[in-house]
């Protein structure tokens, strides 16, 4: 029997690994990009722009995912992975493999879709965060709101396509494993229960030879002593007068 780790990789395998290494790159890698409008900020403040920009202040911020939720996004990827090594590593694991790739790419695509539609959310929480500060400076949160921008970075969107292909994978890899498990389970029927292997068939038993016959003894010519065959008893003796 062929290990299964001699195999070539399978189509589930290769998306599944694919798609758990975006999710743990995506993971450090920008995830959100925020950048200020120097001259609507100035009119703001009722400044000069120049001294905005000769200030040294950051028009452009760039957030990791790490830095937020992007370090769930790496949980999953990891156990995605871990999944994949499974399905093509462990023969008896393949289905708890296959599970684990699905779930993680599912959760880590989620995340991603949670991050992207809940941006305004977010940014109002932050303002309400700040909103102290903004009071001090007689700056409105919805004036605000209108002097920077937020953009996602390719973070994200690299974490959201891993756990996309990651979730794919874990499908393919179930559906695959559904498949082959009734012609395992027949290979393997005459071995389960006991834990021994069913006995072997005997052997037909050799065809006997032949009785060996006795050789026959050669027969003596007849003499005139013995009787011919055919003639009565008493006439032995020839002829009667």
């Amino acid at each position: 029997m062929q290990d299964a780790r001699s195999k070539p990789f399978s189509v589930p395998q290769i998306a599944g690994g694919i798609g758990a290494a975006l999710l743990i790159i995506g993971s450090f890698l920008t995830w959100v990009t925020v950048s200020i409008n120097v001259d609507k900020f100035a009119e703001l403040l009722g400044i000069d722009p120049g001294l905005i920009s000769g200030s040294g202040i950051e028009t452009t911020t760039t957030v990791a995912g790490t830095s937020g939720d992007g370090k769930f996004t790496l949980f999953f990827g990891v156990i995605a992975l871990v999944g994949v090594i499974l399905i093509a590593a462990v023969l008896t694991a393949r289905r708890a493999g296959a599970v684990m790739l699905l779930l993680a790419g599912v959760a880590g695509a989620l995340l991603c879709i949670w991050e992207v539609t809940t941006k305004d959310a977010q940014i109002n929480d932050a303002l309400s965060q700040s909103g102290d500060t903004l009071s001090q400076l007689g700056v409105s949160a919805d004036a605000f709101k209108e002097v920077f921008s937020v953009a996602w970075g390719i973070g994200l969107w690299t974490a959201l396509v891993g756990g996309v292909l990651a979730a794919i994978g874990g499908i393919m890899a179930l559906m695959s494993s559904s498949s082959a498990t009734p012609a395992t389970t027949g290979a393997m029927s005459p071995s389960m229960g006991t834990g021994f292997a069913a006995p072997a068939p005997p052997a037909p038993a050799a065809p006997m030879p032949p009785a060996a016959m006795p050789p026959a003894e050669p027969m003596s010519p007849p003499t005139a002593a013995d009787p011919m065959p055919g003639t009565p008893p008493g006439d032995e003796g020839g002829t009667t007068t």
